[in-house]
């Protein structure tokens, strides 16, 4: 079974980003158009069904480059998200699909999952849904949590780099910290050392002029705030929000409850 984003996506049925994401579409927040995937079409496809495989490819054939994101229905719950533990693949082609949603679902038996299982708690394996989704083609990229995720203050926290937010979620680069208000008003911001960044996919060395630069402006703050704001009216609880910036446009690309 595969749908559109813009339809409810059952969490038991698609997985928890795809049950977040089209949540968060139906609710006019700005996220890429995309596709989920069951846990039984995921499957299928990693396993061969060209017919589900051709079907998929006709769908997204003139989307351009895709992202290709990890479902399982035991992320992003109410108690552990497993943020940056299962496999993403960036910079597809709908030739290249059929290989991605496998690399996906294979990644759910990964050591660093059962690691990370381990380490929470969790006990049983874990189903992988794929979420299907035109890629952003970021000018800088990361994540902001609603409110700081270690002392609970009622602030905003952003960490920030250039390109795709890969590169923030796995620790690739000391990114750009900014603190700022509910208003949007900057407590503090410090600069990090973004030396590598994502584009279509691939790692390359940032321009060095661009190393130690900041990557948000007084305007990209100022629509992170707004963002903010609407994922909070749409929300009950504290967000964790991964987002990017195409342009000035500003995208939403995967929301989720803050864990511990």
């Amino acid at each position: 079974m595969m749908q559109a984003l813009t339809t409810p996506c059952p969490r038991e049925t698609f997985g928890g980003k795809a049950a977040s994401l089209s949540e968060a579409t139906r609710a006019g927040l700005p996220v890429p158009r995309g596709i989920a995937l069951s846990v039984q079409a995921a499957d299928a496809i990693a396993t061969g069904d060209t017919q589900l495989a051709a079907t998929l490819r006709a769908t997204v054939d003139t989307w351009g480059p895709l992202a290709v994101r990890s479902s399982a229905l035991a992320e992003d719950g109410d108690t552990a998200s497993f943020a940056g533990q299962f496999k993403s693949v960036l910079g597809v082609t709908s030739e290249q699909l059929e290989a991605a949603v496998a690399e996906v679902v294979v990644s759910a038996a990964s050591e660093a999952v059962e690691a990370y299982r381990t380490r929470m708690g969790l006990l049983g394996g874990s189903q992988m849904a794929v979420v299907v989704q035109e890629l952003v083609p970021a000018r800088c990229a990361g994540v902001m949590f609603t409110r700081d995720p270690i002392t609970g203050a009622d602030h905003r926290v952003v960490e920030a780099s250039w390109g795709l937010g890969e590169v923030v979620v796995g620790g690739l680069v000391e990114p750009d910290r900014v603190v700022f208000s509910r208003d949007g008003e900057v407590r503090s911001k410090t600069v990090g050392f973004k030396d590598v960044t994502v584009v279509n996919g691939r790692e390359q060395p940032v321009e060095a002029a661009l190393v130690e630069a900041p990557c948000l402006e007084d305007a990209d703050v100022a629509a992170l705030a707004n963002l903010a704001r609407r994922v909070e009216a749409a929300y009950d609880t504290p967000s964790d929000i991964e987002w990017a910036f195409s342009g000035s446009d500003l995208f939403l690309l995967q929301r989720r409850g803050v864990t511990r």
